[in-house]
């Protein structure tokens, strides 16, 4: 603790050169740790503060519970690695989005465009730092393949191993995330497995 307290203040101390300044209201910290029991030690327990000098008023930094999400870069995550709250989040767009092109009216090539190009994109931008169970991204596609497979003139049972396969092996060629999740992460590995990058640890509940 005394180590991140002096890490933090002289990163405060860095920037405010700048003129610029850390956020007090906009900073939380973590501090993970494991009992005896296995789980991880409440908050409440764990009785260290980390302040910020604030413009000459200083102020502890919140301490969060390592299972409270905070949203980062548009990406929730949590030190206990449940997915629960990006998954909920990604379901609310796809719902959002599935509910708009079944009430609107747009012919089929701009309903498959809009999945390929839109919706997809926003499930596929989270992916290498994410590990959301496959169970997770079929009930998170069934309302997005739902809605768009009729507006694009496809039978909405049509098998999904073909809605998701490459043109070449005469699929449709949809983002099957959780396929895309898994490349992710080995292209991630790849670039820096040889590169002085920061450590990362990946955590995956399912």
């Amino acid at each position: 603790m005394d180590e991140a307290q002096l890490k933090l203040s002289t990163r405060e101390g860095i920037i405010s050169t700048t003129g610029s300044v850390l956020a007090l209201e906009k900073s939380y910290w973590y501090l993970v740790e494991v009992g005896s029991n296995g789980k991880y030690v409440s908050k409440a327990k764990q009785l260290r503060y980390l302040f910020l000098h604030n413009k000459g008023w200083p102020g502890a930094i919140e301490h969060l519970e390592v299972t409270k999400a905070r949203e980062t870069l548009g990406i929730w995550s949590r030190p206990d690695g449940l997915m629960t709250n990006k998954v909920n989040t990604l379901k609310s767009k796809a719902l959002k989005w599935a509910d708009a092109v079944q009430t609107k009216c747009i012919d089929p090539t701009k309903a498959w465009y809009s999945v390929n190009h839109i919706i997809m994109k926003t499930i596929k931008y989270p992916l290498a730092a994410t590990s959301i169970s496959k169970k997770d991204m079929q009930d998170l596609m069934r309302p997005i393949l739902q809605a768009v497979l009729p507006r694009a003139r496809i039978q909405k049972h049509f098998p999904h191993k073909l809605v998701c396969g490459t043109l070449m092996s005469e699929g449709f060629g949809v983002y099957d995330p959780s396929v895309s999740q898994v490349i992710e992460h080995i292209h991630s590995l790849l670039q820096h497995i040889f590169q002085d990058s920061p450590p990362m640890t990946c955590t995956s509940k399912t």
